[in-house]
C-alpha cells in the first residue's frame, strides 16, 4: 500500500510540474496579449478621436488578441476555478440533513470530477474538429483583411488554448482522484 501511495506521489508530483510550466507560459502570453492590447486600443483611440484618422489594423489585432485571451485564458480559469460554474446540486446536497459532511463533500467532488470528464471529452472533440478545420485553413491562402496574416496563425491559439485546457482538467481529475497533498488551486 505505501508503495502505490508513493507511485502516485511521484506522478502526481510531475503531473504537478508540468502543470505549472502550463501556467507559467499561460502566465507570461496572457500579460504579453494584455499589454499589446491596451496599447492597441490606445492607439486606436487616439487615433479615431485626436488624429481622426482610422486605424483598421489596430482594431483588427485588438480583436484577435482579445479572443486569444479568452482561450487561452480558459485553462488557467479552469484551474483556479474562475470558470462559470452552475452550484445548484452542491448547494441543494450541503442543505441535506441526515448525512455526514464528509459524504456531502464526497458526492460534490464526485459531481465536480463528472463535471471535470464531460468538459474534457467535449474539449478533445472540440479539438480534434478545430484542428482539422486549421489544417485546411493552412493548406489555402487565406489572409486577415487588414493585417494579411494568414488565418491559421490568427486560429492557432484557440486550439492551443483548447489543448492547454484538456491538460488543466485532466490534472484537475487525477487531483480529485488521487489526492496526495497536490496543490490543486
Amino acid at each position: 500500500m505505501g508503495e502505490s501511495i508513493s507511485a502516485r506521489s511521484h506522478y502526481m508530483n510531475v503531473f504537478e510540474k508540468i502543470n505549472h510550466c502550463f501556467l507559467y507560459f499561460e502566465k507570461i502570453v496572457l500579460t504579453f496579449c494584455t499589454i499589446v492590447l491596451v496599447i492597441a486600443i490606445f492607439i486606436q483611440v487616439v487615433c479615431r478621436y485626436i488624429l481622426l484618422i482610422s486605424t483598421p489594423w489596430a482594431e483588427e489585432l485588438a480583436r484577435y488578441l482579445f479572443v486569444w485571451m479568452a482561450y487561452l485564458g480558459g485553462g488557467y480559469a479552469l484551474h483556479t476555478g474562475g470558470q462559470i460554474e452552475i452550484d445548484i446540486a452542491p448547494t441543494i446536497i450541503k442543505s441535506l440533513k441526515g448525512i455526514s459532511t464528509a459524504t456531502k463533500d464526497r458526492i460534490i467532488l464526485l459531481l465536480k470530477t463528472v463535471g471535470l470528464v464531460i468538459t474534457v471529452v467535449f474539449l478533445l472533440g472540440f479539438c480534434w474538429v478545430f484542428g482539422n478545420y486549421i489544417m485546411f485553413i493552412a493548406g489555402g491562402s487565406q489572409t486577415s483583411q487588414t493585417m494579411h496574416i494568414p488565418m491559421w496563425i490568427v486560429y492557432f491559439p484557440v486550439l492551443i488554448g483548447s489543448l492547454i485546457t484538456v491538460w488543466h482538467g485532466v490534472y484537475r481529475i487525477l487531483c480529485n482522484i488521487w489526492p496526495v497533498s497536490v496543490n490543486v488551486d
